[in-house]
C-alpha cells in the first residue's frame, strides 16, 4: 500500500501543498522539457530544474537558458517530482508526468507587495481571496485573477489600539486589539460598512480570534483562556481553559474537525473541542507558532520563515521539509481560503503570497 506524501507545488504561484502517490517505474527513459517564466511573460534564466523519481533513486538536472527553456531526460519512471530553484531558493515544486507530450509552461506569480506596508495577520474572505490586517490598523481585501492581485481598502482601527489578529464570517470582519483599556475587538459589518467595538477584558490582553458555527472566540493571553460568545450582542462571559499552554496566541476554527486549534510560542499546537472545551495536544515540535490554518487533510503552521504541515491522520510533521518564505521574511499569517487555496503574509517584506493551489 502506497503512502501519500505532501509536496509543495503551484499552478499560478510559487508553491503549494500537493498530495499525490508516485507511480511505479517504467522500463524506458523519459524526457521532460518546457519553459520557466515570471507571470507568464518574463523568462527566468539560470534556474536549476530537477526531476526526481520516487524515493530519490534517480535524479536528473538541467539549467534554464536565456529564454527560460529546459530539457531533462534519463528518468525511468512515469511520474516525477519536478522542482525549480534559483539562488538557493525553491521557486516551484510539482508532480509531473514524464510521458506528457509538448512543453511544460511553468509560470511563477509575483507576490502582492506595497512599500512601507507590514501585514500582521490574514484571514480567509468568506467569498474569495483574503483579508489582510496591517500594523497601522488598516484592513483590506486582496483577490487574484488572471490579471494579478487586486486590493480593496475596507476600514481602519484607530492608531491608539495595537492590532493583533483578524477573522471573519459571512457578514462581518473582526479584529483583536490591545490598549490601556485592555482587550478590545472591532467589528466591521460588511453590508453597512459600519464599525463597532467591544471591550472583552480590562485585565487581559488578547491575541488570536476565530469564528465558527456562529460563535466568536478570543484568546486571553494572561489568564490563558479562550473567551467566547454565541453572537456579537451577547457578553463574552464563557471561557475555555488553556492552562496546559504557557503562552497561547494564534487561533483558528477547524471546520473539518469542528474544533478550535490554538498555538503558542513554545512550539505546541492544541485542539479544543467545541462545545465541551476539552483540550488535547496535537503536536509539540513546530517552534514558535505565529499563525495556524486548517485544510481537509492538514494543519499548517507559520513558524518564523517557514510553513510547517501536520498530517491530520497522525498529527506528525510531514516530510519533505516545510515551505520556506519565498519572499525571505517572517511569515505573519497563513490561511486556507474559501476555495481551499493557501495564502501567506510576509511581515518583513510587506508581501502577500497566493493563491497556492491545494490538491
Amino acid at each position: 500500500m502506497r503512502r501519500r506524501k505532501i509536496f509543495l507545488s503551484s499552478r499560478r504561484g510559487f508553491a503549494v501543498v500537493f498530495l499525490v502517490a508516485l507511480g511505479a517505474p517504467l522500463a524506458l527513459a523519459q524526457q521532460v522539457s518546457g519553459h520557466v517564466t515570471a507571470d507568464g511573460t518574463q523568462p527566468i534564466s539560470g534556474a536549476i530544474v530537477k526531476l526526481q523519481a520516487k524515493g530519490g533513486v534517480q535524479t536528473a538536472v538541467a539549467t534554464t537558458g536565456e529564454d527560460g527553456s529546459f530539457s531533462v531526460s534519463g528518468l525511468k519512471t512515469d511520474t516525477a517530482l519536478l522542482s525549480v530553484e534559483k539562488d538557493g531558493r525553491l521557486l516551484y515544486r510539482s508532480i509531473v508526468s514524464t510521458k506528457t507530450k509538448g512543453a511544460l509552461n511553468i509560470s511563477l506569480m509575483k507576490p502582492f507587495h506595497l512599500p512601507d506596508w507590514h501585514p500582521v495577520d490574514i484571514a480567509p474572505d468568506p467569498v474569495a481571496g483574503v483579508l489582510v490586517l496591517e500594523i497601522g490598523g488598516g484592513v483590506s481585501r486582496i483577490r487574484s485573477d488572471q490579471s494579478g492581485h487586486h486590493q480593496e481598502s475596507l476600514f481602519s482601527v484607530p492608531l491608539s489600539y495595537m492590532v493583533v489578529s483578524i477573522a471573519a464570517d459571512i457578514g462581518a470582519i473582526y479584529v483583536t486589539s490591545n490598549s490601556q483599556l485592555g482587550c478590545t475587538v472591532f467589528k466591521f459589518t460588511i453590508a453597512t460598512r459600519s464599525v463597532s467595538r467591544k471591550i472583552i477584558s480590562t485585565t487581559n490582553s488578547c491575541h488570536g480570534i476565530a469564528t465558527g458555527g456562529g460563535s466568536i472566540y478570543v484568546v486571553l493571553t494572561e489568564s490563558k483562556q479562550i473567551a467566547y460568545s454565541d453572537n456579537w450582542n451577547s457578553p463574552f462571559s464563557r471561557t475555555f481553559d488553556l492552562r496546559p499552554s504557557s503562552s497561547p496566541e494564534p487561533l483558528v476554527f477547524d471546520n473539518a474537525g469542528q474544533r478550535l486549534l490554538v498555538g503558542d510560542t513554545t512550539g505546541k499546537i492544541y485542539a479544543v473541542s467545541v462545545p465541551s472545551g476539552k483540550i488535547t495536544l496535537v503536536n509539540s515540535e513546530v517552534g514558535w507558532a505565529a499563525s495556524i490554518a486548517a485544510t481537509m487533510n492538514h494543519i499548517l503552521v507559520a513558524s518564523k520563515t517557514k510553513i510547517i504541515s501536520i498530517a491530520r491522520a497522525d498529527n506528525r510533521i510531514e516530510n519533505p521539509p516545510p515551505l520556506r518564505s519565498l519572499t525571505g521574511g517572517i511569515i505573519a499569517g497563513v490561511v486556507s481560503d474559501a476555495s481551499g487555496n493557501i495564502w501567506y503574509a510576509d511581515y518583513d517584506n510587506g508581501s502577500v503570497v497566493g493563491p497556492l493551489v491545494v490538491k
